[in-house]
């Protein structure tokens, strides 16, 4: 993923040099990190809207990633016991519930449904 060069110039800013140096390439943490501050900067509006995409992205990102988890447990037919073992779910009717939950945030959050989360 492409680094946001407002936000890389607002956390040199706001950084001291080992801890960017550090977080640099995962802006989602660094930004994280130096809001848990509590001498937490302001931050600016266009880094706010950096970071809400930030967010936008990488969730988008995940749940495409789970979907394709789920329907592979799915294909591959494994035990209950397997899939609560594996999953840490309690059933494989409880994957189904999720893998649904998914595809609709997933349509929930395309860009030409919400555009304005990806601006």
């Amino acid at each position: 993923m492409d680094l946001d060069p407002r936000i890389d110039d607002f956390l040199k800013a706001n950084m001291e040099e080992r801890g960017y140096r550090v977080v640099r390439e995962n802006q989602l943490l660094a930004l994280g990190l130096l809001a848990a501050r509590g001498d937490a900067p302001a931050f600016p509006l266009d880094v706010i809207r950096g970071w809400r995409r930030l967010v936008t992205t990488h969730r988008r990102q995940v749940d495409q990633s789970e979907e394709k988890l789920l329907e592979v447990v799915q294909r591959q037919e494994l035990s209950e016991a397997e899939i609560v073992e594996h999953l840490g779910v309690e059933s494989a009717a409880a994957v189904e519930r999720r893998r649904l939950e998914v595809v609709e945030q997933l349509a929930a959050n395309h860009p030409t449904t919400a555009p304005g989360k990806w601006t």
